[in-house]
């Protein structure tokens, strides 16, 4: 038999030690499968031709794939060996699947590496190599079958990595020296949370103890984590901090939606009372000062009072419209803004400075 032998070199980030891992020959294949335990002859607990195929397919990955493999081919063996005991081994079953789903899934939550890919499925490619014979997948169905009708949970992700039986700590990432601020679309709406990524130079998620960095400074509500909440409807510019590293700066196109409907930008105060008819982007008839007044302030409501005051602000509108032209030629230094005392509330908005006021009054007299 031809004796394999491997230097299994492992090299995790900038440090990681060498070992020297002598594997067992390779076993007579008619032999090792002409009985249902097969041949382990360095007695590890894991059959030889498995534990070969582990590390003929690892070799190449991050060591802690080996590491994983490993922990299920001896769960494997043990079923083998004893599927009467199917409730005891699945416990350790499920343990080798946690511990693979924390470095696949939420490593990178607790300030370590995700080091195996979310897709790999080790687990399932072990088990395909340790019930390689019909006898095998047998004696696996009868496992199975003994745990028809019982309920297994996992263990909480908090705890998915002490179900390793490794050591883990080999594995613990350096320190971060840069920070990258990624996003899934550059667009958000106003008052619903965003989720974005902030990834140091191993790849790990920093998700707590952030700081971010904002323009307009009051355009998000405070937060930090990794999800935002923004409350003005603009473009936002943000940039995270975590100790003292700083993120790239990214920019979200806010839009503010209500019950389907997208509000206009909160035009400039000085140039939309410059005019009586102010500004009104989406051309719908009424102000855009208003209609964001309106949504905001009956956003709660039912919907028939948003639709009324809508038709009333169209109303004000057209007054203004018919009887605002009669001032055209009158000269007003500045455009003092106030409310004046009126009908509705939505008429005090409308009509919310000097010029307009007067064309609601000349409104009112005819």
């Amino acid at each position: 038999m031809k004796i394999k032998s491997f230097l299994i070199l492992s090299c995790f980030i900038l440090t990681f030690c060498k070992a020297e891992n002598i594997l067992p020959p390779e076993p007579d294949e008619k032999i090792n499968n002409s009985t249902i335990d097969g041949i382990d002859a360095n007695q590890n607990g894991i059959r030889d031709d498995v534990e070969i195929w582990i590390y003929e397919t690892y070799r190449d990955k991050h060591p802690i794939y080996i590491q994983i493999a490993l922990q299920n081919a001896k769960v494997d063996a043990k079923i083998l060996k004893n599927p009467e005991l199917a409730l005891d081994i699945q416990k350790e079953s499920s343990a080798a699947m946690d511990c693979e789903w924390y470095y696949s899934h939420y490593a990178n939550h607790y300030g370590e590496q995700n080091l195996v890919d979310e897709d790999e499925n080790i687990w399932r490619k072990v088990n395909k190599v340790s019930f390689n014979t019909k006898k095998r997948k047998k004696v696996y169905d009868e496992y199975d079958q003994r745990l028809s009708g019982h309920v297994f949970g996992s263990a909480k992700i908090s705890k998915l990595k002490s179900q390793c039986d490794f050591d883990t700590s080999v594995y613990i990432a350096p320190e971060p020296t840069s920070l990258t601020l990624k996003m899934p679309t550059d667009k958000a709406l106003k008052n619903e949370e965003v989720f974005l990524k902030v990834i140091d130079q191993n790849g790990i998620w920093r998700h707590k103890n952030l700081t971010w960095l904002v323009s307009p400074k009051d355009a998000i509500a405070p937060s930090n984590t990794n999800y935002i909440v923004p409350i003005k409807d603009t473009n936002i510019t943000l940039q995270a901090k975590y100790e003292d590293l700083i993120s790239n700066p990214i920019t979200l196109n806010v839009k503010w939606i209500v019950r389907g409907h997208e509000l206009p930008p909160e035009p400039d105060e000085k140039l939309n009372n410059s005019t009586l008819l102010g500004i009104d982007v989406n051309k719908n008839g009424v102000r855009d000062d208003v209609e964001r007044w309106i949504y905001e302030y009956y956003k709660n409501e039912d919907y028939f009072y948003i639709d009324g005051s809508m038709d009333k602000a169209e109303r004000c509108n057209n007054k203004l419209k018919k009887y605002g032209n009669i001032f055209a030629k009158k000269k007003y230094s500045t455009p003092e803004v106030f409310i004046k005392p009126s009908e509705s509330k939505v008429e005090s908005r409308y009509f919310n400075t000097k010029q307009r006021y007067e064309a609601y009054l000349k409104a009112k007299k005819n």
